[in-house]
C-alpha cells in the first residue's frame, strides 16, 4: 500500500508545475520513501527490539494522556 502511495505520488509529481515540482513534490517524495524505510527496518527488526519499542512509545503516550 505504501508504495502504491509513493507510485501515485510520483505520477502526479509529474504532472505538476516546474516550480512546485522541485520544491513540494520533491519534498513529499522524501517523506513517502523515508516512511517506506523505516516501515521495512521495523518489519525485519528482532522480536525483542519489536517489544522494547512498543513499551516506550505507550509508556510516553500514558504519560501524555495523564498530565493532560
Amino acid at each position: 500500500m505504501s508504495y502504491e502511495l509513493y507510485k501515485h505520488c510520483t505520477e502526479v509529481n509529474a504532472h505538476l508545475a516546474k516550480n512546485w515540482r522541485f520544491s513540494l513534490g520533491i519534498s513529499i517524495e522524501e517523506n513517502i520513501l523515508k516512511l517506506l524505510e523505516e516501515l521495512i527496518m521495523a518489519k525485519n527488526a528482532p522480536k525483542t527490539m519489536k517489544a522494547m519499542e512498543i513499551g516506550r512509545m505507550l509508556g510516553g503516550w500514558l504519560k501524555s494522556v495523564q498530565s493532560q
